[in-house]
């Protein structure tokens, strides 16, 4: 019985995962471009250009990690997955990936770009503990690792709970960090409760690209140790977060149109007093209304108007 419920358990979360492939990759992308991979402890790769789906063939579907992938300002390509142990046998899974890769590369742009397999250890693996080279002779792979066991997640979570509390927008780095700081522990129980704990934070952010951000990177990362039900949660809220969104954007747009007829109004009475006082000046010095209706654009009836007001 207990198999059985781990079972559906797993194919819940594989499932609401993967039906959510488009809004994963199109709110992936929308964040990460432009930005570096510090905030897991990446420093040294470039910026993020862009993220885009992967399509590669003899991809499981629970693989969601493998769905995007990150194209770097240098014009490399980088492959993220993580682990929660290191074997060297994985080599061999890294290795197929980047023959799927490059076949699709080659395919889509008759060229050969430089590949980056990139893997975040969760916080089971400590720094030290891996080999990230495979020397096969003629070839070599070189693994980029980032440790997440070197992040302090508590530290994180309190940083970011008390941002919110007291209603300080979250930066780019706060909020890579709110999605990975659940990982940083190396007890699959305290990972869960930590998942839990992420989301709880993330329901709290204001801005909806960012708590769709949130989530969606939550249940992303999060998508080998999460709950059914944490998986659910975050499903039901990213569908609020779609049907709020197009409401909040017309609002937005709305704003905007009457703020844009608002200045538009103000602009057009600012003119009106620059003529009036350029005709006034005009008449001051005893010039004809006609000639100083001529030179303005108002009317004669409009300068004769003014002349009262004029100082002679």
């Amino acid at each position: 019985m207990e198999k059985r419920r781990k079972k559906h358990s797993e194919q819940n979360i594989s499932h609401v995962a993967y039906q959510n492939k488009d809004i994963t990759a199109k709110v992936l992308a929308d964040r990460f471009k432009g930005e570096t991979l510090k905030a897991y402890g990446l420093t040294q790769l470039p910026l993020v250009k862009d993220v885009r789906p992967t399509n590669l063939p003899a991809i499981a579907a629970n693989e969601l990690k493998l769905d995007n992938l990150f194209y770097f300002e240098d014009d490399s390509v980088g492959i993220l997955d993580y682990e929660s142990k290191y074997t060297e046998q994985n080599k061999v899974k890294y290795y197929g990936y980047i023959a799927r890769l490059l076949k699709r590369i080659y395919a889509e742009e008759k060229r050969f770009r430089k590949l980056r397999v990139i893997i975040i250890y969760t916080g089971d693996v400590k720094r030290g503990s891996t080999m990230p080279h495979l020397d096969l002779g003629g070839t070599t792979l070189t693994l980029t690792e980032a440790f997440l066991s070197d992040l302090e997640g508590d530290e994180i979570r309190d940083r970011i709970k008390i941002k919110l509390e007291q209603h300080i927008p979250l930066d780019d780095q706060d909020l890579m960090q709110l999605i990975i700081f659940p990982l940083s522990f190396g007890d699959d129980v305290r990972k869960q409760h930590a998942v839990r704990e992420a989301i709880d934070l993330a329901e709290q952010i204001t801005d909806q690209s960012e708590l769709s951000f949130a989530l969606t990177g939550i249940r992303v990362f999060a998508e080998k140790v999460i709950r059914a039900e944490d998986a659910e949660r975050i499903e039901r809220r990213l569908g609020m977060v779609k049907v709020i969104e197009p409401i909040i954007e017309k609002a937005a747009k709305k704003a905007a149109e009457e703020a844009a007829e608002r200045a538009a109004k103000e602009a057009k009475a600012q003119e009106e007093e620059n003529i009036q006082r350029i005709a006034k000046n005009f008449l001051t010095y005893g010039i004809d209304p006609a000639a100083v209706a001529e030179n303005t654009g108002l009317s004669v009836e409009q300068v004769k108007a003014l002349q009262s007001e004029a100082v002679l």
